[in-house]
């Protein structure tokens, strides 16, 4: 009788698990989940990478970061041209990260590319100070950046530190935000 007891236990407890299981299947870890297909960490300053923390000794990653993405927001902080020149001398830390993240809604595309760069240690330069304390108040901000592909530029302050989220422009912009945003909150904790 005690076997039979122990069984039903066993079963009652099984169902229960894959009853909560099939409840939770779209959690928001299953509904995030993404491959990081490149990181690169380096520290900008003087217009020279003065450090890099990656497998890839290619210069010309943290170039082309530094020159299409993060010049651009720079520069789009600073509205005088003044203020912008100063910017060749303006210096900071990136975590950058190329990542592959499957589309949940299957219309036409089966998987988003994103470039996450979040930026720290920022020198202190009067306008890139102030945008960021505004950017502190405001949910995201949408920067112009050129670019041969139809690309939109994110950008966020989070813990302190500056988030710019590169996307193709037909992406669902719902889906790239709230990714963005719980992937730079994931990435955080783990600190």
């Amino acid at each position: 009788m005690c076997n039979i007891k122990y069984i039903l236990c066993t079963i009652f407890c099984m169902c229960a698990y894959l009853h909560a299981a099939a409840i939770c299947s779209d959690s928001i870890s299953d509904k995030f989940s993404y491959k990081v297909l490149e990181n690169l960490n380096y520290c900008w300053d003087n217009n020279n990478i003065v450090y890099e923390d990656t497998n890839s000794k290619d210069t010309a990653l943290f170039v082309s970061s530094h020159k299409y993405i993060i010049s651009p927001i720079l520069n789009a902080f600073c509205n005088n041209v003044n203020e912008q020149t100063e910017l060749a001398k303006i210096g900071y830390c990136c975590k950058h990260y190329l990542i592959k993240v499957p589309n949940k809604l299957k219309k036409n595309i089966q998987y988003y590319s994103i470039e996450i760069n979040i930026l720290s240690n920022i020198k202190s330069h009067a306008p890139i100070t102030s945008k960021i304390e505004e950017l502190k108040k405001q949910d995201y901000a949408i920067i112009d950046i050129i670019s041969e592909a139809p690309v939109m530029c994110l950008v966020f302050v989070e813990a302190d530190y500056l988030v710019a989220v590169t996307y193709n422009m037909f992406y669902d912009f719902d889906d790239v935000l709230s990714f963005s945003k719980f992937f730079v909150k994931e990435h955080f904790s783990t600190k």
